[in-house]
């Protein structure tokens, strides 16, 4: 239970029942693009709030918007480069 992190043990019964098997997948990519999203979903909603308050949008913030999505859209490419047959 301890290696996949579980710590509800009627869950884990449950799973080794039902697969007899379980395996944990750590992928850092993924975390990382994710924290990225949520960086950028966060701008992204702070501006909305500041513009629908009434407050005037600048263009330092569209500038943190398309800094914020260039950075997860170079990763995710990065990423389904990787994993092109044609490139291993």
């Amino acid at each position: 239970m301890k290696s996949i992190e579980i710590k509800n043990r009627s869950q884990f019964m449950r799973k080794m029942a039902l697969q007899g098997y379980m395996i944990r997948v750590q992928l850092p990519e993924i975390e990382r693009l994710l924290v990225l999203l949520s960086n950028a979903t966060n701008n992204l909603n702070q501006i909305a709030r500041r513009v629908n308050g009434g407050s005037l949008l600048y263009g330092s913030d569209i500038e943190i918007l398309r800094r914020d999505y260039q950075g997860l859209r170079e990763m995710l490419n990065e990423m389904l480069r990787s994993l092109r047959p044609d490139k291993q």
